[in-house]
């Protein structure tokens, strides 16, 4: 389970899980410190969130098996309120979602559409998120298809903390204190699972 925080008077911001269609564009870091998104087959000149150059960005054909990632309506809060276009994203326009703990007991989460794995495929979990009021989160790859498996990231230090099952985890500045968080993890069983937040 995700646990983000702990009052319910404390938020914590994210923005739409990153899409790898490369059907329908990817996204990179512009020059000017923002998220952009480049069509099928434009390349793409990635920059750090200092404005350096960083190159040409070359990654594997994905698909994204949450195309509604962004949609808060289309999610599950568990012992929190999800309000969308709260604040603004890292591509600068304001459709970031805010996750508003409750002040019931337990873990504070957003639970994402259900999908299928595999058992023996690896799948990777991307997503921005933006500390406001805490500084910790947790993604838990679903129980269903990957046992106990998840990774912690401190925001307040951009760093990687705990995992348990996670094959490969990072955190990157992506400018304007977001950070670009994403971990990975091998299915142990063929099944119908949900990614938490």
């Amino acid at each position: 389970m995700a646990k983000v925080y702990d009052t319910a008077t404390d938020i914590i911001t994210f923005a739409r899980l990153q899409s790898q269609n490369t059907t329908s564009g990817s996204s990179y870091l512009g020059s000017d410190g923002l998220l952009k998104f480049a069509a099928e087959d434009e390349p793409r000149i990635e920059y750090g969130s200092d404005g350096s150059l960083k190159g040409l960005l070359i990654e594997e054909q994905r698909a994204n098996l949450i195309t509604e990632s962004n949609a808060l309506s289309q999610q599950s809060g568990i012992r929190a309120t999800l309000a969308e276009n709260a604040a603004t994203s890292p591509d600068g326009s304001t459709d970031a979602g805010s996750i508003i703990e409750t002040a019931v007991g337990g873990d504070h989460r957003v639970d994402f559409a259900s999908i299928s794995v595999t058992s023996g495929t690896t799948y990777t979990a991307s997503f921005f998120i933006k500390a406001n009021g805490r500084d910790f989160v947790r993604v838990q790859m679903g129980t269903g298809g990957f046992g106990t498996s998840y990774a912690n990231f401190d925001l307040s230090n951009s760093s990687e903390g705990t995992t348990t099952g996670i094959s490969d985890k990072s955190i990157v500045d992506a400018g304007n204190g977001w950070y670009r968080c994403s971990v990975s993890a091998t299915a142990t069983a063929t099944a119908s699972t949900v990614v938490s937040i």
